[in-house]
């Protein structure tokens, strides 16, 4: 260890809460965890079964999206894909274990429906595993990709006094249509008319209205149907009508993109708890540099503490005497090389050891590659 402010432990890519997450970025989208639910196996007898869940036992994690920049205007589960659903102990969360109870087929891990907040900066997806995590699981890791489209704004049309009848809309670059007007077959609406929108337009489509001569609006949406070729939309009228003025909005400079989903959770939705470790060295001052030191020490350049703070050193402390110095930091970290190997590449800790090391001497009996030499932990009481 070059300087006992260089230690340091990089987390980087893992999601360990919802707060605090950083998540998985692609092109200005994040990925988090912001749900989980776990449901076992319920009662079950001749007549009825009683189930904690109404699609049986199984785990769903709730995956947030968010956008930096641009809309979200659609997730594409069909393209999406996912590797790996599993828990810290190795259990498959896609799949039920050998014996469980068997699940309705599901064609799909992701959910059906994604929602998306009203300025749509964000939207919540489901991943659904037919298997539940193991009795000694503390943590979910999930690996895989899900296919986002971003827009960069909206773009309107207007038809005047369109005819509500089958056929094509002249909407410049949308490939848009009317397949079915007829009253509808429930309800008290008078006319119902079902719009279709095919390729980019399926995804582009953001909303539509319907106004009278008088700018009156005539009609509400009824239900939307998405299937993996087109978007059909159906508009229901209180008066049957022959024509009426539409305005249809798109969002505009649509792109796809994969989001990379690298994200782990601890089945709290808490920070996971990571095990503590002490550690101890010791070095020596120079004799006529011990004021010098002290003075670094009490002004202590603010990017050297924030890396400390930010790689999970925590408690850390310098003493001294009889020209001794001795350092102590809990390090919450997990992987103490790798950590060590982070803050030595970091640029303003390095220049902190070309001032701090002049006033310093290395003990003979360090190990090699040590500068502060390693202490032995003989006691401790928490």
């Amino acid at each position: 260890m070059k300087n006992a402010l260089a230690v340091a432990v990089a987390v980087a890519g893992m999601c360990f809460s919802v707060a605090e997450c950083p998540g998985q970025e692609d092109a200005g989208v994040t990925a988090t965890v912001c749900g989980i639910s776990i449901a076992g196996l319920g009662y079950e007898d001749r007549n009825i079964g009683l189930q904690p869940s109404f699609y049986g036992p199984g785990t769903k994690l709730s995956v947030m999206l968010r956008s930096a920049g641009k809309e979200v205007v659609f997730v594409d589960t069909d393209a999406s894909r996912i590797q790996s659903f599993v828990d810290n102990e190795g259990t498959d969360i896609l799949y039920a274990a050998k014996g469980a109870r068997k699940l309705p087929l599901r064609l799909s891990p992701f959910g059906r429906c994604p929602r998306f907040s009203s300025d749509r900066k964000a939207a919540i997806f489901e991943i659904n595993g037919l298997g539940v995590p193991s009795k000694q699981a503390i943590e979910l890791v999930l690996k895989g990709t899900v296919k986002v489209t971003l827009a960069a704004g909206k773009k309107s049309f207007s038809l005047k006094n369109t005819h509500l009848k089958r056929g094509a809309l002249e909407v410049a670059g949308h490939d848009v249509s009317i397949i079915k007007a007829s009253p509808p077959e429930r309800g008290e609406a008078k006319l119902a008319v079902t719009f279709e929108f095919k390729g980019n337009s399926m995804k582009a489509f953001a909303s539509m209205s319907f106004s009278d001569r008088n700018g009156k609006s005539i009609a509400w949406m009824q239900r939307k149907i998405i299937t993996t070729v087109s978007k059909k939309v159906t508009y229901s009228f209180a008066e049957k009508i022959a024509s009426a003025n539409i305005r249809i909005t798109f969002w505009d400079k649509i792109e796809s993109v994969d989001v990379p989903l690298n994200l782990r959770t601890s089945l709290s939705l808490l920070p996971r708890r990571t095990k503590m470790k002490r550690y101890g060295s010791v070095i020596k001052v120079r004799p006529e540099k011990f004021e010098e030191y002290k003075k670094l020490h009490a002004a202590v350049w603010p990017d050297v503490l924030k890396m400390i703070t930010k790689c999970n050193i925590r408690n850390y402390s310098i003493y001294h005497k009889d020209g001794y110095l001795f350092s102590y930091f809990e390090y919450i970290g997990d992987d103490f090389k790798a950590d060590m190997a982070k803050m030595a590449a970091d640029p303003t800790t390095q220049k902190w050891w070309d001032v701090c090391e002049p006033c310093q001497q290395p003990l003979e009996t360090r190990a090699k590659g040590e500068w502060w030499a390693d202490m032995e932990e003989v006691f401790h009481n928490d």
